[in-house]
């Protein structure tokens, strides 16, 4: 008697458990993924197309506009999924000095300086690690600056925030994970 009683216990939790598999999957598959989002994040901003889209990746972005002209004068995007974790993407107009690198502060902590990885039809590219180290310096002070040195010699500032940026980081890792996986698809 009681094993009968733990297999139809067994049956009842399994068939409980693939009506809950069903129910997720039609809720899936019933969403037409035509969607695209946008949320903010303090001074940062997640996009993320549909689902449909060619290019499903999320983007978490902040763009420093040059008051009057509304022209950029900094791009900075989160670049995912590499061996070597997130990284802030740092792009600048062309017109800068290659050698001096870009500097980067973060609150009060002292000037790094970031070589430029390549120039393309955008701007100058320059890549910073988002390893714990800086994700903790981005928690204590989310102010920073931007120093770029023009070909005239000139160097400029240019104030930047990293308000939000550690909120996007994790939010934008599970938007990727609800992109890519199956598990993460079935989800709402």
């Amino acid at each position: 008697m009681e094993g009968l009683v733990d297999k139809k216990l067994v049956l009842a939790i399994a068939g409980f458990a693939l009506g809950i598999v069903v129910a997720l999957g039609g809720f899936a598959l019933s969403r037409d993924g035509n969607e695209s989002t946008a949320t903010t994040y303090g001074d940062w901003k997640l996009s993320c197309p549909s689902r449909n889209a060619a290019s499903a990746e999320c983007a978490l972005t902040q763009d420093i506009m040059q008051s009057g002209t509304g022209m950029t004068l900094v791009h900075m995007q989160l670049v995912g999924g590499s061996s070597s974790g997130n990284q802030l993407l740092i792009v600048v107009p062309h017109g800068v000095l290659l050698q001096p690198g870009l500097g980067l502060v973060i609150g009060r902590n002292p000037l790094q300086v970031l070589r430029y990885k390549t120039c393309d039809s955008v701007g100058c590219l320059a890549y910073l690690p988002l390893d714990s180290a800086t994700l903790d310096a981005l928690r204590e002070d989310d102010s920073g600056r931007i120093v770029v040195v023009w070909r005239d010699g000139k160097e400029l500032a240019y104030p930047c925030s990293f308000r939000g940026l550690t909120k996007g980081v994790s939010a934008y890792g599970w938007a990727s994970f609800k992109r890519s996986s199956l598990l993460g698809r079935l989800l709402p």
